[in-house]
Formats: C-alpha cells, sequence, structure tokens
C-alpha cells in the first residue's frame, strides 16, 4: 500500500534542482540508449518494456497526490480531482446520457423530457 498525500495549490512543492537534473540526466541517458539500439528491435522492445514500467509507476504514484482548491477559491474544479474519480464521472455521464437516448427513443420523447421525469 502507499501513502496517499493532499496538497492546495498554493502548497504543491516546487521542482527541487537535484532532482530536475536527475531527470535531465535520465532523459538524456534513455535518448542516447534509443540511438545505440537503432535497428535492434530486441533491444528496443526491451527499453520501451522497461520505460513503459517506469512510467506505469510513476503515473500510479501522480495518481496517489490529491490536490484541492486553496481556501480563497470557491469551488473546486475537476482538475481538483484524482484521475480515479475523473474517471469514474466521466464514464457515469456517458452511460447516463446513452440510457437518457436510449429512453427518449424508446417512448418517442425528447433527451430532456425524459431527464425531467427521472429527476422527479
Amino acid at each position: 500500500m502507499h501513502n496517499t498525500f493532499t496538497y492546495k495549490h498554493a502548497d504543491l512543492p516546487a521542482v527541487r534542482p537535484e532532482i530536475k537534473a536527475e531527470i535531465i540526466a535520465l532523459g538524456i541517458h534513455a535518448d542516447d540508449l534509443i540511438l545505440k539500439s537503432q535497428g535492434n528491435y530486441r533491444e528496443l522492445e526491451e527499453l520501451a518494456e522497461t520505460l513503459d514500467n517506469c512510467l506505469d509507476t510513476c503515473e500510479l504514484n501522480l495518481n496517489s497526490i490529491r490536490i484541492v482548491a486553496d481556501s480563497n477559491s470557491p469551488l473546486p474544479s475537476m482538475r481538483d480531482l484524482p484521475m480515479e474519480e475523473k474517471q469514474i464521472i466521466f464514464s457515469t455521464a456517458l452511460t447516463s446520457s446513452i440510457a437518457i437516448e436510449a429512453l427518449a427513443s424508446v417512448f418517442g420523447k425528447s433527451p430532456q423530457q425524459i431527464a425531467s421525469e427521472l429527476a422527479e
């Protein structure tokens, strides 16, 4: 199990110079490996798999960070939600939209009428 971190927008920590330097060095090293492996399918495949695993781990860590609105902001936005919550909201809205369109077609009513009746 990994930690979950919550930050306000204003409190997001800056990128530390030593970490920025390591990220740049990693990019340069990856570019160098790609050039050295050019034309070698197996080497490039292994490199791509390694980089893909690193990206997956990085994204998992990014998704464990929740960014909330600063106290002076009246309402949070979709940007403030973790990726999983954004995906749930999107899939729920899409499913609801499809269901309302289907019901409107079956009952010969407008989607607005169906939505209004469902809300009641």
